[in-house]
Formats: structure tokens, C-alpha cells, sequence
């Protein structure tokens, strides 16, 4: 236990750290494909997907002691979210946000570009319609995290900030990558290179967000089991 604590604050100063030098190497190197937080299979892309497989194992982490002090009824609250993680992780390797809306309506033989000129024409100017598909998603997911919260209160209520800072950023995430991608009023040049890094920005501090809860959240579950032994 000496030891993961010991370990909990330089896990949360290694994340800002390096969100921090990744942002900066795609900003003065963006140019290079390796460096440039926009692409994928590069640099940026395998280290949030480092730190989102970090998340996977520390959320199963939870699980498993979870289960172990409460049951596997309780335990099974959390495992909605510990898939959440894996499909994000999955997310960052393959793009799936991007491309699986488009693949599922070629099934139904709907062209990619008729839904998005469908939406075009009734005001939504941005390319990146998948926003649309995973909106419902989106929302189901918040009222889950919300009755979760609720549910284990008590228990989280000393590190709730963190999930409440990874869900406002988010939202703004979203906003950003409409603002970035609207074909109506493009945004080019340094603007856009700005909007690029601060969502990438958000999106790595949202992850970190996380990752810091749940070792919080196992640190203190690993505190309660060999208390329990005692």
C-alpha cells in the first residue's frame, strides 16, 4: 500500500507533464507527421493510448476490489464505465468515432456523403456528422455517470471534482471540433492550428482527469481491504 501511495503523486505530476510536452512538440513541429497532435498512428496517438490502456487496467483494478468489499451486484455499477474506457482506448487506435457511422449506413446502402449533405441542408455546416450519431450516446452516458455519482457519493465525494472536470471538458470538445471542422465559416491558418491543439489539449486533461480519479478511488479501496484484515 506504501508503495501506490507513495506513487500517486508522481503519476498525477507525470500526466501533466507529458500532456504538457505533446502539446508543445506538435505545436512547434507541426509540420511532421510524427509530432502533429491532428494525426493519427504518430507520436501523440500512441501515448494517449498508453494512458487510456493505464485507465482500462486501473478501472478493472477498481472492479475487482470493488467486488471483492461489496459484491458483484455493486460491482457491476462500474462496468458500464470500465467499457467506456475500452472503447475509448480502441477509439484512439482505430478512429472508430470517424468511420463506423458511415460503415453502418453503407449496410443499409446509405452514401456517406448524402447524410452528410442531409444535415448540411438543415443547418448542421460541419463535416464531422458523426457528432450526430454519438450525440444520443453521449447523453445516455452522462445519465448514467450522474447516477452513478449519486449512488456512490459518499465514497467519491473527496475526488468527484476530477470526473466533473473530464465531463465539462468534454462538452467543450465538442464544441471545438464543430467549430473546427464548419465548412460554412472555415477557420484556417493560426486559428485553426489553435483550435486543433486546444482540443487535443482538452481531450488528453480529460483522460488524465480520469486516470487520477481512479487511482485516487484504488488507493483508497486498497486502504479499506487490508484495513478490513486487521
Amino acid at each position: 500500500m506504501g508503495v501506490f501511495i507513495n506513487k500517486k503523486e508522481l503519476i498525477l505530476f507525470s500526466l501533466f507533464l507529458f500532456d504538457l510536452l505533446v502539446l508543445i512538440l506538435s505545436w512547434y513541429f507541426f509540420e511532421y507527421r510524427l509530432f502533429n497532435i491532428d494525426t493519427e498512428s504518430n507520436l501523440p496517438t500512441i501515448y494517449q493510448s498508453l494512458k487510456l490502456l493505464f485507465l482500462i487496467q486501473i478501472c478493472l483494478i477498481y472492479f475487482i476490489l470493488e467486488q471483492k468489499i461489496n459484491g458483484v451486484k455493486k460491482a457491476l455499477n462500474i462496468f458500464p464505465f470500465y467499457l467506456f474506457t475500452l472503447y475509448l482506448s480502441l477509439d484512439e487506435l482505430g478512429q472508430i468515432h470517424e468511420n463506423l457511422p458511415t460503415m453502418v449506413l453503407e449496410i443499409f446502402g446509405v452514401e456517406g456523403s448524402d447524410v452528410k449533405d442531409f444535415f448540411v441542408n438543415n443547418g448542421f455546416n460541419s463535416w464531422a456528422y458523426w457528432m450526430i450519431f454519438y450525440a444520443p450516446f453521449g447523453l445516455l452516458f452522462f445519465i448514467y455517470l450522474f447516477i452513478l455519482i449519486k449512488n456512490y457519493w459518499h465514497e467519491w465525494k473527496t475526488f468527484i471534482l476530477y470526473p466533473i472536470l473530464s465531463c465539462v471538458a468534454f462538452v467543450f470538445i465538442f464544441i471545438l471540433e464543430y467549430i473546427g471542422t464548419n465548412e460554412l465559416d472555415q477557420v484556417t491558418g493560426f486559428t485553426l492550428k489553435t483550435i486543433i491543439h486546444l482540443e487535443e489539449g482538452l481531450e488528453m486533461f480529460s483522460i488524465s482527469m480520469l486516470v487520477i480519479f481512479f487511482v485516487n478511488l484504488v488507493n483508497d479501496k486498497i486502504k479499506k481491504v487490508k484495513f478490513s484484515k486487521l
